[in-house]
């Protein structure tokens, strides 16, 4: 490959990095505030998506490789980018907003926002998810998961426990 063809792939790159940023800024959920919290950074979705775009690209490849028909394995990269897709960053809600007598969780576009009330939530919970390095060291992540008479809601995984700590708390003080 050329050098203007090694310009040409970094630039791309570049530009889907910061192009699926600039979108992310705009699909998310509202500004954080007094009665907003936001779960998803749109930094870390990014590179997320980013990666999750190479690996596609990497499973397309060896697909091609193994089934031998260009349809056949669009379809299985396809489905299996999609799932991942919606299991990672679809299906949790990236923010929550208190109104005086509700709750909202925001999803990501084109997924609609959901309201319910406090007093129909059945329980909540602080789920726990990460590794633990050497040394005592960990990444330990931190979701809130909601159950309601309508079903279960669980927020992105943040790194620190204090958000969703407060979040839990105001909640509890609603349905008194």
């Amino acid at each position: 490959m050329t050098i203007l063809g090694w310009i040409t792939l970094i630039s791309l790159f570049l530009l889907i990095y910061f192009g699926v940023e600039w979108a992310l800024v705009r699909l998310l959920a509202p500004a954080p505030g007094a009665d907003v919290v936001v779960f998803a950074v749109a930094k870390s979705l990014g590179k997320e998506m980013v990666i999750g775009a190479l690996f596609a690209l990497m499973l397309l490849v060896a697909a091609i490789a193994w089934v031998k028909h260009l349809a056949a394995a669009l379809l299985l990269a396809g489905g299996v980018c999609v799932g991942l897709a919606y299991w990672n960053w679809y299906a949790p809600y990236t923010a929550i907003t208190f109104h005086r007598d509700r709750l909202e969780l925001h999803y990501l576009w084109p997924r609609s926002s959901e309201f319910t009330l406090p007093k129909d939530i059945v329980s909540m919970n602080i789920l726990l998810s990460g590794q633990v390095r050497g040394e005592g060291g960990s990444d330990t992540f931190y979701a809130l998961e909601i159950k309601t008479s309508g079903g279960r809601h669980e927020s992105m995984a943040v790194g620190s426990q204090e958000p969703v700590l407060a979040v839990k708390e105001r909640i509890m003080r609603m349905g008194k």
